[in-house]
């Protein structure tokens, strides 16, 4: 995980020293998306039928590759765009089939009565690198140049795979009697469920609304609107990874019959702090709104993460979770494209003001919603 970051840190701020466009970063956002949104419901059937650490082994090694393709074309002087697009286009369609895995193998290992800890112990650790992934991919191109992040998440990658090759090889299904046929039996399983009809309505919201402005464009509002360098943005990430790891530990702390209650405040929260960072220009300040906006993401998505795999059937849990990617990520791309355009016609200011209004009224709706209704995740 530290060697993801450290090459989507090494990733944005390759693609705005080559154009210095936030449309380029859309463009980016896209490559790494919907290739991903296309396939991963096979992948979810994958993981549902196949052994899911090796199915991850494939995957993690088909990454490496891709990153050394990348550091070679840096390292020749022959990298553009387009390089960064096609293997950003490659890692989506490769990641379909390494979320849906990685996800159900995670249920698979803990009981069910531990999955609550485990999915906040899961977030812990995804926020812990994105902590450490900037600080090293700063340090990386700063002190041997910019192919070395790429390099590192190879090797990181090489390490993956060799803890992986350790497991027992019952990392399937495992399951006996039928399964549902098809790859959409996930989709339909969300349908008849309530509990998670509710949750993936969040889910799309913030992926909609937030995921683009924290993950995708965040790079290019520190350098334009903050005029700040690879250095502060990495302390923005590092800062921001620090609240989400927090955060995520936290996770543990709420019960379930407080889950919706905390679910509308962290998206109340986060739209108000969205809204923030239109308004202010000095940097520590929006470092530390963003902070809260990394914090309260983190919350909202843990929670409903939780309640997805509680209420998902075994049986189909990758296609599910394959489906909740699709929900979850599905619109990141498109939105991050549509905001790019909208940063070049007005600013990150005005961009950054409007969706968090939008986003802090969801929350609103939320809370009104669940209030009469209780938790049944």
């Amino acid at each position: 995980m530290a060697g993801t970051w450290t090459q989507i840190f090494a990733l944005q701020w390759t693609v705005l020293t080559l154009t210095d466009s936030g449309i380029s970063l859309g463009m980016l956002s896209l490559a790494l998306g919907l290739p991903c949104i296309l396939l991963t419901t096979v992948g979810g059937l994958a993981a549902d039928r196949y052994d899911r650490a090796r199915i991850m082994v494939l995957t993690q090694t088909a990454y490496s590759v891709l990153s050394l393709v990348i550091a070679m074309a840096i390292a020749s002087g022959s990298l553009k765009l387009w390089h960064l697009l096609a293997c950003s286009g490659l890692s989506s369609v490769v990641t379909a089939f390494d979320i849906p895995a990685q996800q159900s193998l995670l249920a698979g290992l803990v009981d069910r009565s531990d999955l609550p800890a485990a999915v906040a112990l899961d977030q812990f650790s995804f926020s812990v690198t994105r902590v450490i992934g900037p600080v090293i991919g700063s340090l990386l191109v700063g002190s041997v140049g910019p192919s070395a992040p790429f390099v590192f998440n190879a090797a990181s990658g090489g390490v993956l795979v060799a803890t992986l090759l350790l497991l027992p090889r019952s990392t399937g299904p495992g399951l006996a009697g039928p399964r549902p046929a098809g790859a959409f039996a996930g989709w339909r399983h969300i349908q008849a469920s309530p509990a998670l009809r509710r949750a993936f309505s969040i889910t799309v919201c913030a992926g909609l609304l937030v995921l683009p402005l924290q993950t995708v464009l965040a790079s290019g509002y520190v350098r334009a609107h903050l005029h700040g360098g690879p250095t502060f943005f990495a302390a923005f990430m590092a800062a921001s990874g620090c609240a989400a790891s927090v955060a995520a530990l936290s996770l543990m702390l709420i019960p379930k019959a407080r889950r919706a209650f905390a679910t509308a405040i962290g998206v109340g929260v986060g739209g108000a702090a969205l809204s923030l960072l239109g308004a202010v220009r000095w940097p520590y300040a929006a470092l530390a709104i963003f902070v809260v906006v990394a914090a309260s993401t983190t919350i909202v998505l843990g929670l409903t993460r939780i309640v997805i795999q509680e209420a998902c059937a075994p049986e189909v849990r990758g296609r599910v979770l394959a489906a909740g990617r699709i929900i979850e990520r599905g619109g990141v791309p498109i939105a991050a494209l549509g905001y790019g355009f909208c940063v070049e016609k007005r600013s990150y200011a005005a961009v950054y003001f409007a969706v968090g209004l939008v986003y802090a009224a969801n929350g609103l709706w939320i809370g009104t919603g669940e209030s009469g209704r209780g938790n049944d995740g």
